[in-house]
C-alpha cells in the first residue's frame, strides 16, 4: 500500500458516540493549477434523518479547506445511492466528469 501524505480524517460525535466520519487529501488540479480538497469518504450514520452531522462534515471539510489554500471540495457520489446523490447535489454542483464540486468559503 502506498502512504497516503496530507489525509485528513474527521469525525462527528454526538452523545459520545461517532455519528459519521470523512477523509480528504489535497490535490493540484493539473487542468487549472488549482489545489482542491478530494473527499475519499464521508459517511453518517444516519444520513437523512441526521443531516446535522453531514453539515457539520461539510463545514469542518470546507473549513481544512480554506486552511490550506484549496479552492474547491471534490467527491464522487455513486450512481446506484439515490439518497447521497440527493444529498450531494444540496451541497456541490455535478460536474462533466461525474464528480460533485463545491467552492471552498473563507
Amino acid at each position: 500500500m502506498h502512504r497516503i501524505t496530507d489525509l485528513k480524517s474527521l469525525v462527528v460525535e454526538r452523545s459520545g458516540h461517532i455519528g459519521g466520519f470523512a477523509f480528504a487529501t489535497p490535490h493540484l488540479n493539473a487542468l487549472d493549477g488549482f489545489l482542491q480538497l478530494e473527499i475519499g469518504a464521508i459517511y453518517v450514520e444516519q444520513m437523512e434523518a441526521d443531516g446535522a452531522s453531514l453539515e457539520a462534515l461539510f463545514e469542518s471539510l470546507n473549513d481544512h479547506a480554506a486552511s490550506i489554500g484549496a479552492s474547491r471540495l471534490l467527491w464522487r457520489a455513486p450512481s446506484a445511492n439515490g439518497l447521497y446523490t440527493r444529498i450531494s447535489r444540496s451541497f456541490g454542483t455535478l460536474t462533466e466528469d461525474g464528480t460533485f464540486a463545491m467552492p471552498v468559503h473563507n
